[in-house]
C-alpha cells in the first residue's frame, strides 16, 4: 500500500550531507580517472637525454650528458612542458600475440641501431644549442617502439631451451628493457634464463652490471627492482661459479647502501640497511680477490671508473658504506682546483659542506645553477660551503662555462672516471651530498628539492 502524506505535511529534502558526500564520489572518480591516463605508457615521453655510444653504456657514462653548453648554460632552452593524451590505452602486445619470432627482435634492433647512429652524427653536429635540441625532439618522436620486440623475445624465453636464439634473447631482455615501466620483471626474466640454461656465460659482469643500473629506489629507500633484488640474492648463495657468487654479493650490498641513502628513510631503517650491506661486503673476494671484476676494456673505456679486481670492488664498495652513505662519516677527501693547485675538504672542517658532482653536460646541473648560486648568497661563508666536483673530460670545460656563468664556490675537477666518483660510487648527475661541520654525511640525494634545501638552512642555522 502507497504511504500517505499527512495534509501539511512535506516531503524530505536532501540535505546538503548528501550533496557533499555524492560531489566527492564525483570528485574521487574524475581523479581516479586522471591517475589511470597518467600510468606509464600513457605519458608523452619527455624530451630525449643526449645519446651516448653504444660502447659507453656504463652506470656513470650513461648519466652524464653530453650536450655542449654553447654560450652557457643560459643558452639551452627550458625543456617543453609533457603533454598527455586522455585516450584508451592502446592494448600491449603479449608474447602469445608475437609468438618466438627472432626476426621481430632483429627489426628492432636494426632501426634501433639507425636511431642512434643518427643521433650521435647530431650529437657531433656543429650546430647551435636550441636548433640542436629541436632536432633531438624531432628524433625522438621516432624512437623505435620496443614492446613488439619484447613480447617476441619473452616467447623465445618461455619456449625454454627448444629455441635456438633462447640466449640472445635472454640477453635482449636485460640489456634493452630498462626503459619499460615494468622492467624489474623482463630483466630478471632475462637474467634468470642465463642462469638456468648459460650458468657459465662469458658476459655476466656486464648482465650483472645491467641488472644494477635497472634498479631504482623510492625516496624512503625501499627498492623498485624486488625480482631483480631477488635474483641478485639467489645467486650470491647458489651460483656454481665462485666469481658470480662474489659478484652477485657485491650488488646485493650495493643495494642496500643505495637503499641506506633514500632522503626520507628512517634512521633506524637507514642503519640497518647500512649495516646489512657491510655485513655483506665484508669478505666477498675471497678466494676470487685478483680476478677481474670490470668487464673487458680497451684504453679510455669508460669502464676504467670501476675497480678492476674483486679485492679492489670490496675495497672500494667498503669505503663507499662506512664514508659515502648517509650516516657514516667522510673521509679526507684531495682534489684539484681549476688551476691546478691541490685543496683538501678537511680545509673547510667546521663548516657544513654541500658536495656537488656535476658535468656541464648535464642537464640537470644546468638548471640548478641558479638555485645553488641562491644557496651561496643567502648562507654565510663561515658556515657554509659549496664544493663543486666536476666529472668533466677536462676542467677547461668548467672554465669556458664559468666566463658567461658565474660560478661562486669552490671548484674542483675530478673527471668520469676518477676515484673520487668511484669512492663516492656516483651513479647521476648531479649528485649531491650534505655534511655536518662533525663530518658526518645528512643527507644524499640527486636533485635540489625544496625539502633537501631546507634541511641545508636548518642545518647551517643550527651552528653558534
Amino acid at each position: 500500500m502507497q504511504r500517505r502524506i499527512p495534509r501539511g505535511g512535506r516531503r524530505s529534502r536532501v540535505g546538503p550531507a548528501v550533496w557533499v558526500g555524492a560531489g566527492s564520489a564525483l570528485l574521487l572518480v574524475l581523479i581516479a580517472t586522471v591517475l589511470y591516463a597518467l600510468r606509464p605508457g600513457l605519458v608523452v615521453p619527455a624530451p630525449p637525454p643526449d645519446l651516448v655510444p653504444d660502447d659507453a653504456g656504463d652506470w656513470l657514462q650513461s648519466r652524464i650528458r653530453r650536450l655542449p653548453l654553447t654560450g652557457g648554460a643560459a643558452a639551452i632552452p627550458a625543456p617543453r612542458r609533457r603533454t598527455f593524451a586522455f585516450r584508451p590505452p592502446p592494448r600491449l602486445p603479449l608474447p602469445a600475440d608475437v609468438g618466438p619470432d627472432w626476426a621481430v627482435v632483429e627489426e628492432y634492433l636494426e632501426r634501433q641501431r639507425a636511431w642512434t647512429d643518427l643521433g650521435r652524427e647530431l650529437a657531433l653536429a656543429d650546430i647551435p644549442a636550441e636548433e640542436k635540441w629541436r632536432r633531438r625532439q624531432a628524433a625522438w618522436s621516432g624512437l623505435p617502439d620496443t614492446r613488439r620486440a619484447i613480447a617476441a623475445a619473452t616467447a623465445i624465453v618461455e619456449a625454454g631451451g627448444a629455441h635456438e636464439r633462447l640466449i640472445e634473447a635472454a640477453g635482449f631482455l636485460v640489456a634493452h628493457t630498462s626503459a619499460e615501466p615494468d622492467a624489474d620483471r623482463h630483466m630478471a626474466a632475462g637474467a634468470r634464463t642465463l642462469a638456468a640454461h648459460a650458468p657459465r656465460f662469458e658476459a655476466w659482469p656486464r648482465v650483472m652490471m645491467q641488472l644494477d643500473a635497472g634498479r631504482t629506489f623510492a625516496p624512503n629507500g625501499q627498492s623498485m627492482a624486488r625480482e631483480i633484488d631477488a635474483f641478485f640474492e639467489q645467486m650470491a648463495s647458489n651460483a656454481a661459479d665462485p666469481a658470480v657468487r662474489a659478484r652477485a654479493r657485491y650488488y646485493v650490498a650495493a643495494g642496500l647502501m643505495r637503499s641506506a641513502n633514500g632522503f626520507w628513510s628512517r634512521p633506524g631503517v637507514r642503519e640497518g640497511r647500512r649495516r646489512r650491506a657491510l655485513e655483506t661486503a665484508a669478505g666477498l673476494s675471497a678466494g676470487v680477490e685478483q680476478e677481474a671484476f670490470a668487464p673487458a676494456q680497451e684504453p679510455g673505456s669508460p669502464f676504467a671508473s670501476i675497480p678492476p679486481t674483486f679485492a679492489a670492488a670490496e675495497a672500494s664498495l667498503l669505503h663507499g658504506i662506512r664514508h659515502a652513505t648517509v650516516g657514516g662519516a667522510v673521509s679526507e677527501m684531495v682534489g684539484r682546483r681549476l688551476d691546478g693547485a691541490e685543496d683538501r675538504l678537511s680545509a673547510y672542517a667546521g663548516r657544513v659542506v654541500l658536495i656537488d658532482f656535476w658535468a656541464t653536460g648535464c642537464r640537470r646541473c644546468a638548471v640548478e645553477l641558479p638555485a645553488l648560486r641562491e644557496l651561496v648568497a643567502e648562507l654565510p661563508a663561515d658556515r657554509f660551503t659549496l664544493l663543486a666536483i666536476s666529472l668533466d673530460d677536462a676542467p677547461e670545460a668548467v672554465i669556458e662555462l664559468g666566463r658567461d656563468e658565474p660560478l661562486p664556490w669552490t671548484n674542483w675537477h675530478a673527471g668520469p672516471a676518477s676515484d673520487l666518483a668511484r669512492r663516492w660510487y656516483v651513479r647521476a648527475l648531479p649528485t649531491y651530498a650534505l655534511v655536518d661541520p662533525e663530518g658526518v654525511i645528512l643527507a644524499r640525494t640527486d636533485g635540489l628539492t625544496e625539502a633537501f634545501t631546507s634541511l641545508i638552512r636548518r642545518t647551517v642555522a643550527s651552528i653558534r
